[in-house]
């Protein structure tokens, strides 16, 4: 899995949706907005309040997540989620 560690916010991308829609069937669905140097585009989402995750076999839980459900651009197929730092 692929991961973009510059984002402002954390979020899953188009990718995730895709391979785990089935389990994301109980969440709220919303609007995502992505700010950039080429303007602003909003994004249908799922915001799932509660998310558990491995990454490197390290367990995680994310907390008020929003999940992409379309495409966000051509240069995102190769990332699974947008990771902000943490300050």
């Amino acid at each position: 899995m692929q991961l973009d560690t510059g984002a402002a916010h954390s979020f899953l991308r188009f990718r995730y949706w895709a391979a785990h829609k089935n389990d994301l069937s109980t969440a709220s669905i919303g609007i995502h907005t992505l700010t950039g140097a080429g303007g602003s585009l909003q994004v249908p989402d799922y915001k799932v309040a509660s998310l558990p995750l491995t990454i490197a076999d390290l367990p995680i839980t994310l907390h008020n997540v929003d999940v992409l459900s379309k495409r966000a651009g051509t240069d995102e197929d190769g990332f699974m989620a947008s990771w902000a730092r943490m300050h």
